[in-house]
């Protein structure tokens, strides 16, 4: 009982304490007010007409000559009574409530007096779990806990999935281009194509940063992309010769288009040609900016050191798996028919928008799951001070004075290619 009202005085004096932002004497909040900006407080300090109160002299040098305050100074003095007061409450609370109340700190290692006896063993061993544990096996094979292990697959499923899109549609890219626009279309495409639609794709990215979250963002840049497959596949595709502009055949001889118009039939075909950008700014929106945008976000800084290389050789079995599919798919056709190429680009077009769904589900989990984790971590922490306040009898409260609660804006694409630009670094890698 007594460490829930300590826990509830401690939440009132933080609160206090954060929200205390109030210009002084018509001053800016950030302006040196020549006071510490930490004060601690001690048992023996909780009187209130004590001319020796550290709250009393703080307070005084917030006061006019000749007791002309102004409203927003009187307003200071009163927030700082109520800390005051609340610091003294905390003070009592702590001296009352006894170590049973928290949770027992971590044991240490074991000596040799406490070594458990033959009978202690038996027990031991009685209740602890002696079946075969995958997690276990794994966690000691590859350096994580049994407790990162949830966070650690759903990531590595995650990349498995971004890959095996890109592998799936750039097989599929190839294949429309080459056979209907011939090899030499390729660097047409690359140049005129891509690179365009690229340079749009990164400044209408930028911009929706600026104003959407990062789950929104997520999804609007994902979700185009599967759409576009589905369309292909279920509605250009089948249409592709009443969408198309010219046929590629001449009408007098009926022999192909040759190599030298291969610039003209990117504009002839120009829904393959279209499948072929999009699968290309995929390659570059995929795994580089979304997968990896998700895992610096959700993953700390130490167990990126151990997991950032697993996720790359998970990774990596896509491209296998991916073959593999496409075999089956190109083995169960009968003959070589584009009415058949049509169903194949259907079956593949169905398993993206299952990997589609699979994404979005694990961009959730693993946001829910790094919100838990520092929830808990916040527990943790508070435990230790709390611990720390029982150890020392002593109550330290920060007072943060600022005039600007507003968050930093984003910088804009402009500010962030000048960033980049003042890297030494970068600039000898030109």
């Amino acid at each position: 009982m007594g460490i829930r009202r300590f826990a509830l005085a401690s939440a009132t004096v933080v609160v206090l304490a954060i929200s205390l932002s109030i210009p002084v004497d018509g001053r800016d909040a950030t302006t040196p007010l020549g006071s510490p900006s930490r004060t601690q407080l001690s048992a023996a300090q909780s009187s209130d007409s004590s001319g020796s109160d550290p709250f009393r002299r703080f307070l005084g040098r917030f006061s006019g000559n000749g007791g002309d305050k102004s409203s927003a100074s009187k307003k200071l003095q009163n927030d700082m009574e109520s800390i005051r007061k609340a610091a003294n409450m905390i003070q009592t609370q702590v001296e009352a409530s006894s170590a049973t109340d928290l949770p027992p700190p971590p044991p240490g290692p074991p000596t040799r007096e406490a070594t458990p006896s033959p009978d202690a063993d038996t027990d031991a061993n009685a209740v602890a779990p002696t079946g075969f544990s995958l997690s276990r096996m794994l966690s000691k094979a590859i350096d994580i806990s049994e407790s990162e292990l949830p966070h650690f697959f759903s990531m590595s499923f995650m990349m498995f999935l971004f890959i095996y899109v890109f592998t799936t549609a750039r097989d599929t890219k190839d294949t429309l281009v080459v056979t209907n626009c011939g090899a030499e279309a390729i660097p047409f495409l690359k140049l005129y194509g891509v690179m365009p639609c690229a340079m749009i794709f990164i400044v209408a990215y930028s911009k929706l940063s600026e104003t959407l979250s990062k789950e929104a963002l997520f999804q609007v840049t994902l979700l185009p992309f599967f759409i576009f497959y589905a369309l292909f596949a279920w509605v250009l595709y089948p249409n592709r010769d009443a969408i198309h502009f010219i046929p590629a055949v001449t009408a007098a001889t009926g022999e192909a288009v040759s190599a030298g118009t291969a610039a003209l039939n990117v504009l002839r075909y120009w829904s393959f040609s279209l499948y072929f950008i999009v699968s290309e700014l995929w390659a570059s929106a995929g795994v580089p900016l979304l997968f990896w945008q998700v895992a610096n976000d959700v993953t700390s800084m130490e167990q990126a050191k151990r997991f950032y290389p697993l996720f790359a050789i998970t990774g990596n079995l896509a491209p296998i798996v991916s073959g593999k599919v496409m075999s089956w798919i190109v083995d169960s056709q009968k003959s070589t028919h584009d009415s058949l190429f049509e169903v194949s680009l259907k079956k593949l077009a169905s398993i993206k928008i299952a990997i589609c769904i699979g994404i979005l589900f694990l961009h959730q989990k693993v946001y829910a799951m790094a919100d838990e984790r520092a929830k808990r971590e916040t527990i943790e922490r508070n435990i230790r001070k709390i611990r720390r306040i029982q150890e020392e009898k002593k109550i330290e409260i920060e007072i943060k004075f600022s005039s600007n609660n507003r968050p930093k804006p984003k910088p804009t694409l402009m500010e962030s290619m000048k960033e980049l630009f003042k890297s030494r670094e970068l600039r000898a890698m030109g």
